[in-house]
């Protein structure tokens, strides 16, 4: 049960939920506080991009691109080609919160994807920094 009494607190709004659990090994006490995570859906072998990658925009980079919008369910990453960017459109699905799933588009695992710019000018630091990520393919999703 989720009770209809939110709390707001440094900004962050909570609901208290009530949930049937077995205690056999009496770990859980009255009165104690618990961080649950509810799966509600999984994925297995997929391809996934780094969230970072999808809310990447040209503008981040002071280039100005003009790019048309993407309909829900899909996302849009960019690739770095011979010091161009390109940008990649893709089907997407479901997140764990890090990581979005591919659903469809011109990825394959390993290819590079822009996550951000480095503050540095050295293309071996930018690399070194974290500009850009490779796509994965892990086991699960959730």
């Amino acid at each position: 049960m989720i009770r209809n009494a939110p709390q707001t607190i440094q900004n962050v709004v909570t609901y208290q939920v009530l949930i049937d659990v077995s205690n056999g090994a009496l770990k859980l006490r009255p009165g104690m506080t618990a961080n649950l995570t509810l799966m509600v859906a999984a994925c297995s072998n997929v391809l996934r991009v780094p969230n970072a990658a999808l809310r990447f925009h040209p503008e981040d980079v002071g280039l100005s691109l003009v790019e048309p919008p993407l309909p829900s369910g899909c996302g849009r990453v960019w690739t770095v080609e011979k010091g161009v960017l390109h940008s990649r459109d893709l089907k997407t699905g479901i997140t764990d919160g890090a990581r979005t799933e591919v659903r469809g588009g011109p990825l394959r695992a390993g290819d590079l994807v822009v996550v951000g710019r480095s503050s540095s000018a050295s293309d071996a630091q930018q690399r070194s920094s974290g500009a850009s990520r490779p796509v994965s393919r892990m086991p699960h999703v959730h």
